[in-house]
């Protein structure tokens, strides 16, 4: 019977760069586009809050001078 199994014959450096690489592009690269994105959709959000939260105050106004 034959066992096989699969061995990492990486050298230190090669190790560290590797694992380097997939953190970056599996990890932080991803956790830092969902961070800018999910920014940008909370600061839309917040912008139009600010503007419905006007008109409505702009329409009680009108209201109350009727």
């Amino acid at each position: 019977m034959h066992l096989y199994k699969c061995v990492d014959d990486l050298g230190d450096t090669l190790f560290i760069v590797f694992t380097l690489y997939c953190f970056l592009l599996a990890y932080l690269m991803p956790l830092l586009f969902m961070i800018y994105f999910y920014y940008g959709m909370l600061i839309r959000l917040f912008k139009q809050a600010r503007a419905v939260r006007q008109t409505m105050i702009g329409r009680r106004k009108g209201v109350d001078e009727k």
